[in-house]
């Protein structure tokens, strides 16, 4: 598993709104939700996301607090494709496919920017 701290919403280091990003080996399950909670507690931000790799395009993610687990969050969305950019996972100018316990939602990530199905898009540092 690879570790990471990402500020959601600024194109500056240490500004908007950070979360944690854990992006998890090809092929690897979750691990028990006590562990992504305790992950989230260990890593002390609002909310820990979760990634787990479908195929190239398609990705599940869980969101979890310091006490549980949430259906969906925005920063941590955006945090977790800026995240999977710089891993050199996904590149700039792609879609891709998130899917949550909020239902399947459509992500392009161009330029340092996130967008959702809705066309909001989103800066990250």
């Amino acid at each position: 598993m690879k570790f990471y701290i990402v500020d959601a919403f600024t194109d500056q280091i240490f500004g908007g709104n950070p979360a944690g990003v854990v992006l998890l080996e090809a092929g690897m399950e979750f691990p028990s939700d006590e562990l992504m909670r305790k992950t989230a507690a260990e890593l002390r931000y609002s909310e820990t996301a979760f990634i787990r790799t479908i195929n190239e395009k398609e990705f599940n993610i869980r969101y979890f607090t310091p006490a549980a687990e949430v259906d969906l969050c925005g920063h941590a969305t955006i945090a977790s494709f800026c995240a999977l950019q710089q891993d050199g996972m996904i590149n700039s100018g792609e879609s891709f496919i998130n899917d949550t316990l909020a239902g399947r939602l459509n992500i392009e990530v161009n330029d340092g920017f996130v967008i959702d199905g809705y066309g909001t898009a989103t800066k990250f540092a």
